[in-house]
């Protein structure tokens, strides 16, 4: 079965962030256990290019395909179904494909900054020094933090860094290479549920 995964963050504009969001994803989904099977990450730059590229993707599904979305989910999901999440969202209200269901569409919580925190020692370990860990979010629940909580916090813990304050650009897919991936995994709720489907399918 070959698995196809389209991944907010990267985009076509920008080769480099293309390439170290494949290795950030590649190299956890290794730690995962999936090496020698590794499914294809494919970057697709904004949510809602991701989106796009997922619904093009999936009504051209070959039989031994299975197509995956994997987004921000930006917000709390109080939803009963993740498709309900981003038709109900401001700034989404997308439909769900003909072909797709609830196997299809993943979430990370609210952001993939967010997986970071399960992994409090490998995010440290990158940083190397003046790493400010007291500036982390302390509630267990970490798919319960927001946004902005974990952005802020960020940047505060790394402020006196010599790698400098937290960049999206410039950081995240190469922390998301060093991490523990059987903490990302335990993460939450929607994180276990991401894994499962690629140990279902793997």
């Amino acid at each position: 079965m070959k698995v196809k995964i389209y991944v907010e963050g990267g985009g076509n504009d920008n080769s480099r962030l293309c390439a170290e969001l494949r290795r950030g994803f590649h190299s956890l989904f290794i730690k995962a256990g999936f090496d020698g099977k590794l499914p294809s990450v494919i970057a697709s730059g904004g949510r809602a290019e991701a989106f796009h590229d997922f619904a093009i993707a999936i009504k051209k599904v070959k039989k031994d395909e299975v197509i995956l979305l994997l987004v921000d989910s930006e917000d709390a999901i109080t939803t009963s179904t993740k498709w309900e999440h981003v038709k109900n969202r401001t700034g989404d209200n997308w439909d769900k494909p003909i072909g797709a269901n609830e196997d299809n569409l993943f979430f990370m919580v609210e952001c993939m900054e967010s997986w970071f925190l399960a992994d409090k020692d490998g995010l440290k370990n990158f940083y190397e020094n003046a790493f400010h860990e007291n500036n982390l979010p302390k509630t267990a629940n970490l798919e319960s933090i927001k946004k902005t909580t974990i952005m802020t916090a960020l940047e505060k813990a790394t402020r006196d860094t010599t790698k400098g304050i937290y960049g999206k650009g410039a950081h995240s897919f190469k922390i998301l290479a060093v991490l523990d991936a059987k903490k990302v995994e335990k993460h939450g709720k929607y994180s276990e549920d991401f894994f499962k489907r690629l140990k279902d399918l793997l």
